[in-house]
């Protein structure tokens, strides 16, 4: 029998802070801008789900007889 992931049984594991107390200035600048960067790229997907939510749900209103506002 093979042992199973956290992550296998259905439970989201909580990702624990990463320490930033031995980092030094540059390492956390450099930290901040990945944070940045991961960001942008996750607000990027957030706007392609809501456009293609908002073109599914502009879809029903037109095959329902409804004009889309």
């Amino acid at each position: 029998m093979a042992l199973l992931d956290e992550e296998d049984d259905g439970r989201k594991v909580k990702k624990q802070p990463k320490p930033l107390d031995n980092l030094g200035i540059v390492e956390l600048e450099e930290y901040i801008g990945a944070l940045r960067a991961e960001i942008v790229r996750t607000e990027a997907v957030i706007a392609a789900k809501k456009a293609h939510r908002a073109g599914i749900e502009g879809l029903f209103k037109t095959v329902s007889g409804q004009e889309p506002s």
